[in-house]
């Protein structure tokens, strides 16, 4: 008997009908940013099926460069937050310091996760580079901080900081998997080891990291200290990891088999300091490039894969200066240069809308030659859109013939 198999990848579904689970959901999830008005004021952006909203959550003082919330993972509803290495329960009353040294400068990535298997405890993640009396010093650490949520009374406690590889860490970049049978795996680019796999569980962050690639690997040239790393796992299960520094106008890709084999990739894009990355969620080989250059920069959108540009979403640099993240709702967002407003880049069509969210302007950045480089959230709660498979099968009636 012939069958028709139709298999529909329903990533527009789930844009425009906002299907969820048979546990109903009020809201897709949230980010937590700092912005100001007249004052500097912290928010819950809440992205709702059909809109987004702001709720305000406190005011701040001091500089930013980033911050995140722990969720609850059955409603998304918000356990608590950080600000840099402060941390704050739900009605922002201040819980404690989860990194002790104040001295130091933190990088630009962050990152709240559950512990695998709870939904009431949380691994807090970030780096930092060590400073020192008249400048910076060479040293970084990179830290994950346990914290235990009381999902009734909403009581936040946290544990020592926990630090691994410490003194070789210099500006962390890393990515996460999905967690799958208990564990997930963390993906670490830092200048003076290269890119190492650690793993993840509900005892912890293991300190035996797997190699990926050597830090003295010649392609990549001592360019490991990331400014934004981004990973996806593609169609045939190969993990692509993409990262950017600051400092060159490249865009680094590694592709790792099961088999842990290893392909390295470096494009030269050449449109100014990069400020941000992020892979398209719908399409395979594509990644969203944010460049500076005043002319030739903005956001385009690459083919990783034939290493050439395909579009420009934005010009004249505009939206050049942002990390570009992909938000609970499934959309990529990015700030604007002066960072007063936030674009999105629509999965359903591709295009680009500017100033789809106005709040004041964004606090979490990062300077480099007088330019902020602006910072979004990761994405604490993923979006999985709905992968439907129909199964038609041919029914023998009087005239059909099956052939």
């Amino acid at each position: 008997m012939k069958k028709i198999i139709f298999y529909i990848i329903t990533s527009l579904i789930m844009f425009t009908f906002n299907v969820h689970n048979t546990n109903a959901q009020t809201q897709n999830g949230s980010w937590i940013l700092a912005h100001d008005d007249l004052m500097e004021e912290i928010s819950q952006i809440i992205f709702n099926p059909n809109s987004i909203t702001m709720v305000h959550l406190a005011w701040n003082s001091g500089e930013l460069k980033s911050s995140a919330g722990g969720y609850n993972q059955n409603n998304g509803d918000l356990l608590f937050y950080v600000l840099n290495n402060k941390l704050y329960d739900k009605n922002s009353n201040f819980v404690g310091q989860y990194v002790l040294n104040n001295e130091a400068y933190m990088s630009a990535e962050l990152q709240i996760i559950n512990r695998p298997g709870s939904n009431d405890r949380y691994y807090i993640i970030t780096s930092f580079k060590d400073l020192y009396e008249g400048g910076e010093d060479d040293n970084g650490r990179f830290y994950y901080t346990e914290v235990e949520v009381d999902l009734n009374t909403g009581n936040v406690i946290y544990q020592d900081d926990i630090w691994f590889q410490s003194t070789d860490y210099n500006r962390t970049g890393f990515a996460l998997t999905e967690e799958e049978n208990g564990q997930r795996y963390i993906y670490v680019s830092a200048k003076n080891i290269g890119i190492q796999r650690h793993t993840v569980t509900n005892t912890g962050i293991s300190d035996n990291p797997v190699e990926i690639v050597n830090h003295l690997n010649t392609q990549i040239n001592g360019k490991f200290d990331a400014h934004n790393f981004e990973l996806k796992i593609n169609e045939d299960e190969e993990t692509i990891l993409a990262w950017i520094n600051i400092s060159v106008e490249k865009l680094y890709i590694v592709n790792v088999d099961n088999n842990m084999n290893v392909d390295i990739d470096v494009f030269d894009i050449n449109l100014g300091r990069m400020g941000g990355i992020e892979f398209s969620p719908v399409e395979d080989n594509v990644i969203y490039i944010s460049c500076s250059d005043d002319q030739n920069g903005g956001i385009i959108k690459y083919d990783y894969e034939d290493g050439e540009i395909l579009e420009h979403l934005t010009y004249n640099g505009e939206y050049g200066r942002t990390f570009l993240q992909q938000a609970p709702d499934g959309h990529i967002y990015a700030v604007s240069n002066n960072g007063m407003n936030i674009g999105r880049i629509e999965m359903t069509s591709g295009n680009f809308y500017s100033n789809v969210l106005n709040i004041g302007r964004i606090n979490t950045h990062l300077s480099y030659d007088e330019m902020d480089f602006f910072i979004l959230p990761e994405n604490s709660r993923s979006f999985e859109p709905l992968n439907l498979t129909f199964i038609i099968e041919n029914v023998t009636c009087p005239g059909d013939c099956d052939g």
